[in-house]
């Protein structure tokens, strides 16, 4: 039992005496040599139809032996690429994606990684998509950046043409990239495509958009883009339609007509071109056989004149009846703030003004608060274009000339910009200060209405071109 004592501390001595010996630090250090990389950037950029080369040279000091691993992350999955050079065809996804090199020495099994960037872009990707009329046909054209017109090209890229009668051009642009245009149109018995917007290949016709197959005529009106133009509410067949608006967005059947599409209302309502829709909330439209203000919930569900009207106060006497209108026709609707405005013309061509106030509740009341004979009366035409600013100004286009009116003094006056008997044929907003306005000749210009300025044209933004008369534009900045 001693001698096993005796052991058992003689052993933990030696223990205690080997963990204090200092480490002496005699060590061999081999310095591995890193590999210097060149032509390899840290960012590429490369259109969809073209071929990205990337061929690295790669120096170390000693023995080496490199194998060369590429991978590239794409939305359907990594793609991997074996040998000294990397060829890499973007197919047509656009976006930017993440790239590595692994570099490995199988000298002494080293690895080194390098990460880099391709942005892939298509010459569509900047610039601007015109949908115009010529002699009654649709045609697609794209302005590149430098001002310069690839005219017709969606006749040359797909080998025939759009259907007549061009309406509206509609982009779905969301924070991760453009997905797709609709083009409508008016005639035809498939009035429409939804195109890809980096190869302006046909993703589906207006007939193909309906989940029930539509065996009936489709005669489109405008329509509003909501959700960033991924779906869609407006007129069709002189009712309301409605797209589906659940789920996500890029897959169907968000952005489909499905069952029930078509709001029947009452019947016999024909709903005017021109509507309020405030997104997610309600949508005030004209009934031109009704000849009344008519409400439908933000999906599409009818409610019609079913709003409360205050009664007149005292003496004076409502503005106007807005569920007994009177008038045949309904121009331009707009709201501003919380004011509702109207513009409409009886059959005498005689157009007046319209305003009034919302207040929601389990049913709505619409307080009239003007009607008046509009200032403008004489100026508006058939084929007049309308815009509201977020202020208190309305442009309404009257052949070759642009007037700007002001809805609190009722002040009209015209814009600088002379087109030289050339009539109006489109007008949208660029942004907020500057107008977009095409002309019959094939000509867009963008003046500036900055306050202070009263819609000069910018001379170097002037495109020219366009086959037939711009109807519609979509500013692509990416």
């Amino acid at each position: 039992m001693k001698n096993a004592l005796f052991i058992s501390i003689i052993f933990s001595l030696v223990l205690i005496t080997s963990c204090s010996l200092k480490d002496k630090g005699n060590y061999d250090y081999v310095d591995v040599a890193r590999p210097v990389v060149t032509g390899l950037d840290a960012e590429y950029t490369v259109l969809l139809g073209d071929e990205l080369k990337i061929k690295p040279k790669v120096t170390i000091a000693g023995k080496a032996d490199f194998s060369f691993h590429w991978k590239i992350t794409l939305p359907d999955g990594v793609k991997e690429f074996y040998g000294d050079s990397l060829k890499f065809s973007p197919g047509s996804v656009v976006g930017v994606f993440t790239g590595k090199l692994i570099l490995t020495n199988n000298v002494n099994g080293t690895q080194y990684l390098y990460p880099f960037k391709i942005s892939t872009s298509t010459i569509f990707s900047k610039g601007v998509m015109v949908l115009s009329d010529e002699g009654g046909v649709a045609q697609l054209s794209f302005v590149k950046p430098d001002n310069s017109v690839m005219p017709r090209i969606y006749r040359t890229m797909q080998g025939h043409d759009l259907p007549n009668g061009p309406l509206q051009l509609i982009g779905a642009n969301f924070y991760w990239g453009m997905q797709y245009y609709w083009v409508l149109c008016s005639q035809g018995a498939d009035p429409g495509v939804k195109l890809e917007p980096n190869t302006l290949s046909v993703l589906r016709t207006v007939k193909d958009n309906f989940l029930v197959p539509e065996k009936g005529a489709v005669k489109l009106g405008t329509q509003y883009e909501r959700s960033n133009g991924s779906a869609m509410i407006g007129v069709m067949n002189d009712k309301l339609a409605t797209t589906y608006a659940l789920g996500y967005a890029v897959m169907d059947p968000y952005g489909m007509w499905g069952d029930g599409y078509l709001t029947k209302g009452d019947g016999t309502y024909k709903l005017g071109g021109s509507f309020i829709y405030a997104e997610y909330q309600y949508l005030y439209g004209y009934d031109e056989f009704g000849k009344k203000f008519i409400k439908f919930q933000y999906d599409g569900k009818w409610v019609g004149d079913d709003y409360v009207v205050p009664a007149a106060v005292g003496s004076t006497p409502l503005a106007f009846d807005p569920k007994n209108v009177g008038l045949s026709k309904v121009l331009f609707m707009s709201l501003i703030g919380t004011t509702h405005f109207a513009f409409c013309k009886n059959d005498a061509n005689d157009v007046f003004e319209f305003q009034f106030k919302r207040s929601a509740g389990v049913k709505d009341t619409i307080t009239p608060i003007l009607k008046r004979p509009f200032a403008g009366s004489s100026i508006v035409k058939a084929n007049s274009k309308w815009l509201s600013s977020v202020t208190n100004e309305f442009f309404i286009s009257s052949d070759d000339k642009i007037y700007r009116y002001n809805r609190i003094t009722a002040d009209l006056t015209t814009l600088s910009a002379s087109f030289s008997g050339d009539k109006i044929t489109m007008m949208k907003f660029a942004n907020s200060n500057t107008l977009m306005v095409g002309v019959q000749s094939g000509k867009i210009y963008f003046l500036d209405i900055s306050l202070g300025i009263n819609g000069v044209i910018i001379p170097s933004k002037t495109i020219q071109g366009i086959p037939g008369a711009p109807v519609d534009a979509y500013i692509r900045t990416s």
